[in-house]
C-alpha cells in the first residue's frame, strides 16, 4: 500500500457515509446507505421517538442483523387490581430497527412476523418494525 493516497479517496469521497458509488463497507455487512440512515436516526432522535410514539430512543447503532436500530422506550398506562389507572405510567423498552423504504426486504419483519411501518421525519420516509428485547 505504498502507493495509497488518502486524499484521493476523500475527494472520490468513497470512505464517507454520503458515498456516491455506495460501494464502501464501514462494518462488516453494512453499507454506506446503513450508515447514513444511523446517522440520519441519531440527529433525528427525538422526532423519531415522537413519531413512533416513544418518550425517546436510546442506544442507537446497527445491530447484529446490521440494521439501524434502537431501544424505544414507551410510557404506557397500567391499570391496577382494582381498574385504576396506576400513577405516571410504566416505561417499558422495546428494539426498533430502521430502514429505507427502498431497502425493505422480506427479511425485515418485526416480532411474530408484523409487517414495517411507515414514519415521516424530516421530509424522509422511513420504515421502522419493532420486537422484544
Amino acid at each position: 500500500m505504498d502507493n495509497f493516497d488518502l486524499k484521493q479517496f476523500l475527494v472520490e469521497n468513497k470512505i464517507t457515509p454520503n458515498s456516491r458509488l455506495k460501494e464502501i463497507k464501514a462494518f462488516p455487512g453494512n453499507t454506506g446507505m446503513k450508515i447514513d440512515l444511523l446517522f440520519f436516526i441519531k440527529q433525528n432522535q427525538d422526532e423519531i421517538a415522537k413519531e413512533i410514539g416513544a418518550v425517546h430512543l436510546e442506544d442507537i447503532e446497527i445491530d447484529n442483523l446490521n440494521n439501524p436500530s434502537a431501544i424505544a422506550v414507551f410510557n404506557i398506562d397500567l391499570e391496577d387490581e382494582d381498574e385504576h389507572e396506576a400513577e405516571g405510567g410504566v416505561l417499558f423498552n422495546f428494539g426498533v430497527s430502521f430502514s429505507y423504504p427502498e431497502d425493505v426486504d422480506d427479511n425485515f419483519k418485526g416480532e411474530n412476523g408484523d409487517e414495517p411501518r411507515p414514519i415521516e421525519v424530516a421530509g424522509k420516509q422511513l420504515m421502522y418494525i419493532g420486537y422484544n428485547i
